[in-house]
This record gives structure tokens, sequence and C-alpha cells, in this order.
């Protein structure tokens, strides 16, 4: 089963792109995606879209070689321009859902643990003793959050494809204090999946893309 939802939440039109994606390639279907199951789809898209308040949306899920998907919004607030289904949007954040399956594989295969402290792994870490993986993977671990730099912050503005390391994101987070004990919040930080891409390569010993 292969699903893909992008969303545009400013009030500016998006850029027009190519057609909607095609499917993925896919093996044997992991589901099935009959007139109960989009009715199911359906009903949790629009509750999303009206939980979320998001401009616009489209979403497509493929199982097998049936296909199913969804459009509302606009993909401008001002003049109410439908939300074009084949716009180039900003993604962002859903690279977090590849990293936390990669994680989630590797626990299963035994190759680590969520209670695994991340020294382990990522020596050298505030707090590094004490932050398990589930805290990661939960927001919990009270790192700073190194995409809140100001440095960080002003380089990225003027050079977005400015080349970057992980060694330069360490350096981020060692420099500033943690924000809180591990486990004591959940608080949103790009630092937790930075962090976890290191312990996918670090026990795998391969890039994490």
């Amino acid at each position: 089963m292969t699903g893909l939802t992008a969303a545009c939440s400013r009030s500016t039109s998006a850029a027009q792109g190519a057609d909607p994606p095609s499917p993925p390639p896919h093996s044997t279907p992991a589901g099935t995606l009959d007139e109960q199951s989009k009715a199911a789809l359906g009903t949790a898209f629009d509750a999303g879209v009206a939980a979320t308040g998001v401009a616009g949306v489209a979403a497509y899920v493929w199982i097998g070689d049936r296909e199913w998907s969804r459009v509302a919004g606009v993909a401008d607030l001002r003049s109410g321009q439908p939300f074009d289904p084949s716009a180039h949007v900003r993604i962002a954040s859903i690279t977090k859902s590849f990293t936390a399956t990669a994680v989630l594989r590797l626990v299963d295969d035994g190759l680590l643990r969520l209670d695994d402290p991340v020294e382990r792994y990522v020596p050298g870490l505030p707090n590094g003793a004490a932050i398990t993986v589930s805290d990661l993977l939960g927001m919990r671990s009270g790192l700073y959050d190194f995409t809140s730099d100001p440095t960080f912050n002003a380089d990225f503005d003027a050079d977005p494809t400015m080349p970057w390391s992980d060694r330069r994101t360490l350096a981020i987070i060692k420099a500033h204090p943690v924000d809180f004990a591990p486990g004591q919040k959940v608080v949103y930080a790009d630092s937790n999946y930075a962090v976890l891409g290191m312990v996918i390569e670090k026990v795998t010993g391969r890039p994490a893309g």
C-alpha cells in the first residue's frame, strides 16, 4: 500500500507543476481498495481537513492497481482559486515518517532497541546517556532544535542550497543548553529526527537516505 498527501497552508497560490503523481512501483498489495475502504478514506480525509484547517490538500492512495484520490480547499485564500492537485507544494517533514519507519524496522530486526540511550550511537550529546531512541521518536528528548539557531536561519535564508553536514548539526545542538530533561515534555524539534538519521547510519553502516 502506498499513499501520498500534498497540502498548501499558505494564502498565496502554489506554483503549477506537472500532472498528478503516477502510482509508485509496488509489489504484493498490503490491503484492498474496495468501495468500503474508499468510503473510509473519504471520511478520514474530510475529518482531517476539518480538524487541521489546512487551506488546500490533495491525497492519493494506491493499493495494487487500484487508486483513490480526493482534493479539497483552495490554493489562494484571497481569490478562492481551487487547490490544484498538480501544483508543487512543500512536503518538508514527510521525511520524518520515513525515518521513524526505518528506525522501527531496525527494532523489529533486533538491531536496535527503543530504550537504547542515544549516547551509544551518537556520543557527546547533552543528556545523551539519558535520552532514549523512543524519546527521539516521540519528540521528548529536550535537545535544542538546531533549526531555531539564529545563525543557521540567517545562513539558510541567504542560501537554501548551502552545504550541510551532521557535524554542523551536532555542533549547534551542543552549543545550546537543553530545553528540558528527557521525557518531561513533548516539543517538536527537528534535532530529534536529525539524530535518528545518524543512529540509522551508525547501526546499518549505510547512508540514511
